[in-house]
């Protein structure tokens, strides 16, 4: 699996930090539940459902457990390619943004 671009890689280890700010240890389990849920991806990745708000490519998104965040990703050849760590509080129309 991999990811669409830096900004994805700046999004999660910005949500790692501001975890282990708010209690030490945390944003290590934000970590595991992020890890666990990339592997349910590779292992299922049409099980996910569709994101509606952008036609192409085909966005899934998965839930990350414990946390308000979804990995958002399309597949390239069967491939998973991460777009985005996504915060339930963003809007579609950052999504949108993020892939022009």
């Amino acid at each position: 699996m991999r990811a669409y671009d830096v900004e994805t890689t700046a999004e999660l280890v910005e949500a790692i930090r501001t975890y282990e700010k708010q209690r030490p240890g945390r944003g290590g389990k934000f970590v595991a539940e992020v890890e666990a849920t990339l592997r349910r991806i590779r292992e299922a990745p049409l099980s996910f459902p569709r994101l509606h708000t952008v036609k192409r490519p085909i966005l899934r998104r998965a839930r990350v457990l414990r946390f308000p965040y979804s990995i958002v990703y399309y597949l390239l050849r069967g491939e998973p390619i991460v777009v985005a760590v996504h915060h339930a509080r963003r809007s579609a129309g950052y999504l949108r943004a993020r892939l022009r």
